[in-house]
């Protein structure tokens, strides 16, 4: 006999050429022959892989909402990079641009500063010049001021170098200037080159960034999109024909059993028969194909926002019940998991209400019902024996009504108790 509830060190076997083969050679073991409880052992393994089968499919479908979800996501940042990119660009190719105006603009003005330079040099030589003419004249009056006759001409001689002296330090002056000027435009135009260069550097650098951030998310979206096909082809392929090869299994025993009371399953195990083969390559190609998926997509980690507790996470979220949209972690799952699946009948029962409100000629039928009940009250009232005969006669047309349109009473009765039926099992389920 195979392990029951009561058995804690139970555990369950994946589903692969391994299981298909221990379950066929449960009928030559000896002790499951002799307690008679072979069936029951394979029997047990075979509903075993109908419910990881159903697990498979419910997981790859929570896998696929999961990817959906993720998908928007990835996809708008992919988007937002893409538009920064685009805005580094411009911002670069404007600094690219101001950067030429600003080396055309410290030719310019190196160019100008080589000109003041030059003149600065003549205008100093010149100045010079003036300065020894002014001091020759300036001893030449001090010397002969007191002489009649030559003193006012040595004056003028005097007045006049000092004046030329003075125009000349002025000008030299003045072109100092320029010179200084030119200096500090160069000075600010190489600070602001260097500002450029620096930015034009960092934007380039965070443009790699967010390339190489791109290229990793678009793998990744890529990565997800090859897990929802390979999981897809995996439900249309190998899951049904596990499925198939396990039902199909299951009936063959079932009819060894019911035709050899002995329960004798040794012979109809045979390696040959088309039915164990069928088994074990289905199992093999399911567990194969199931091992090499888990290893590539079983251990995904994306960086997500729980919709409940708004935290951002690591890990691989659950969506949730009635949005699948959302995304949860484990915590915020399990503890609203309760009322995702109330919220979630709650929905169903109000959607199939709405169906059958929907249904056509539905208005008539509740009205023809309430007239019919009204009237068949009202004849009942006055005879009490026919009250209870017409009970009688109604509840037993509910149990025969097979036929919702027969006429209208029996129409609203069918809607009723449709309704009634979808509620209680919502509710029950």
């Amino acid at each position: 006999m195979m392990p029951n509830s009561s058995q804690r060190q139970y555990k369950v076997m994946p589903i692969n050429l391994e299981k298909a083969e221990f379950i066929i050679s449960l009928p030559s073991t000896s002790n499951t022959k002799k307690t008679g409880g072979t069936f029951k052992s394979m029997m047990f393994l075979l509903r075993e892989m109908e419910d990881q089968l159903e697990a498979r499919e419910k997981k790859n479908k929570t896998f696929y909402q999961v990817v959906h979800a993720i998908e928007y996501k990835y996809k708008k940042t992919i988007i937002d990079n893409r538009q920064r990119m685009q805005d580094i660009q411009n911002e670069l190719r404007y600094l690219a641009s101001d950067s030429d105006a600003l080396a055309s603009r410290r030719a310019s003005v190196k160019q100008e500063l080589d000109i003041l330079e030059n003149d600065l040099n003549d205008m100093r030589e010149y100045a010079e010049q003036r300065r020894n003419k002014k001091s020759k004249r300036e001893r030449q009056y001090h010397q002969l001021y007191h002489v009649p006759l030559i003193a006012a001409q040595y004056k003028k001689k005097y007045v006049r170098a000092r004046d030329k002296n003075s125009d000349a330090e002025e000008k030299v002056s003045e072109v100092r200037a320029l010179v200084d000027a030119c200096q500090g435009a160069l000075t600010e135009l190489a600070r602001s080159f260097t500002e450029n260069q620096t930015k034009s550097q960092r934007l380039v650098m965070q443009q790699q960034e967010i390339e190489v951030e791109t290229k990793k998310t678009e793998e990744f979206v890529f990565e997800l999109h090859e897990g929802c096909k390979f999981w897809q082809g995996f439900d249309q392929h190998q899951a049904s024909t596990a499925r198939k090869a396990v039902t199909q299994f299951i009936e063959t025993i079932q009819r060894c059993t019911t035709k050899s009371g002995n329960h004798d399953l040794h012979r109809a195990m045979d390696p040959n028969q088309n039915y164990v083969k069928f088994l074990k390559l289905a199992l093999f190609e399911y567990g194969e194909a199931e091992k090499y998926a888990n290893q590539k997509w079983g251990q995904l980690q994306v960086d997500f926002e729980c919709a409940k507790c708004h935290v951002p996470q690591s890990g691989w979220p659950k969506p949730d019940k009635v949005r699948t949209s959302d995304l949860l972690c484990d915590a915020c799952y399990q503890e609203h998991r309760a009322s995702m699946i109330w919220e979630k009948k709650i929905g169903g029962v109000k959607d199939r209400s709405q169906q059958l409100l929907s249904l056509p000629g539905s208005s008539m039928l509740s009205f023809s019902s309430s007239s019919t009940v009204s009237s068949e009250s009202s004849s009942s009232s006055k005879k009490p024996g026919f009250k209870k005969m017409f009970q009688l006669l109604k509840s037993s047309g509910n149990k025969r009504n097979s036929s919702p349109f027969s006429h209208s009473s029996s129409a609203s009765s069918f809607t009723s108790n449709i309704s009634t039926k979808t509620v209680q099992y919502a509710f029950s389920n």
